[in-house]
């Protein structure tokens, strides 16, 4: 698959969906590879990402769950999410990412 047909106006913020295909697990992860460091709620996460919070709260538990995101109580009734850094794949996907991106940044 060429660079070229990957290319789009959106291309920084859904690289990882441009090359495996659309998927809402995807959009999140991507979404916290792009803010690493920051601590999202599911609202903000499906402001974000333009998708129903109901969609947003059925994805999350499966992030949590392969320990990619980690979840944060701020209550008994509120979480909020961060990209788990301790994870060794999230290291690995963290520097493949940073290498895609300028690949398909250096190409437009």
């Amino acid at each position: 698959m060429k660079v070229e047909s990957l290319r789009g106006d959106s291309m920084k913020q859904e690289i990882l969906s441009r090359i495996f295909g659309k998927s809402l697990r995807i959009s999140i992860l991507e979404l916290f590879l792009n803010h690493k460091d920051e601590i999202l709620n599911m609202n903000e996460i499906a402001r974000r990402l333009s998708k129903n919070p109901g969609s947003i709260y059925r994805a999350l538990p499966a992030l949590v769950k392969d320990n990619f995101l980690e979840e944060i109580r701020i209550s008994e009734s509120r979480s909020a999410y961060r990209l788990n850094l301790n994870n060794p794949i999230v290291q690995e996907l963290l520097e493949f990412y940073e290498k895609i991106r300028v690949v398909f940044t250096s190409n437009q």
